[in-house]
């Protein structure tokens, strides 16, 4: 992964998550960018531009995020617009007087921009040991550990999110790009496999089924995965 993509890519696929269970691991294949908003926002005020940016975070995040109040708001868009420099000392005057495991993310993705990988990853720690239900942190870190190549710690943090209960769907795909970019094949095809029984994520789930087993010579099983779940699909 680029190094700017990390810093961006959790609030995209949490999103993505949540609307359609259909994500990539970062380190394999499609990665994105804070969540894009495909409108010229210059000149709006800042708490709908704010509002515009966080909606399509998945679950009570935009609730949460419009609740840390106008500090944040002000620091969140100076992210947004790039100047990580000002937001900085914003987000960690909030820290002084309380915890809160959305600044802690936001201060995570500014270290990590900044060339400090290991301080983000500490960060995102922190911030589960507050929240050990934030999904973002999760991706965030999964992503992370795919990036330096540590796929069996990636998986391990993946894991743990599923016997959580978090983005279920999302993470048996996710699941399946991890094993394949480990190099078990094997395992991945299993992941996959598994995912079809999950319509959110069966359609990409088959896509890359259809993929590997072509490559291996499976012919007639990749055809059957075609048809059954690619009908129509160009």
């Amino acid at each position: 992964m680029d190094e700017p993509q990390l810093a961006q890519v959790s609030h995209k696929s949490a999103a993505k998550g949540a609307a359609h269970g259909g994500s990539s691991c970062a380190s394999c294949s499609d990665t994105g960018s804070r969540v894009p908003v495909e409108h010229d926002d210059s000149g709006m005020p800042e708490e709908d531009r704010f509002f515009l940016l966080v909606q399509p975070l998945p679950g009570d995040l935009p609730g949460r995020y419009s609740a840390l109040g106008d500090k944040f708001i002000h620091a969140y868009l100076l992210i947004h617009d790039g100047n990580d420099a000002r937001a900085l000392p914003i987000l960690q005057e909030m820290l002084l007087s309380s915890e809160n495991d959305i600044v802690i993310y936001e201060v995570a993705l500014i270290m990590y921009r900044a060339g400090r990988a290991h301080e983000c990853e500490e960060l995102f720690n922190r911030a589960l040991r507050l929240n050990p239900a934030n999904a973002t942190c999760y991706l965030a870190l999964i992503h992370l550990k795919a990036d330096a190549g540590k796929f069996p710690e990636a998986i391990a943090i993946l894991t743990r999110m599923m016997g959580l209960g978090i983005l279920l769907d999302q993470a048996q795909y996710m699941l399946g790009e991890l094993l394949e970019a480990s190099g078990d094949q094997a395992a991945a095809m299993e992941a996959w496999s598994k995912a079809l029984e999950i319509p959110a994520v069966a359609k990409p789930a088959a896509e890359r089924l259809v993929t590997l087993r072509a490559s291996q010579g499976r012919d007639a099983e990749a055809k059957y995965l075609a048809k059954r779940y690619l009908k129509g699909c160009c």
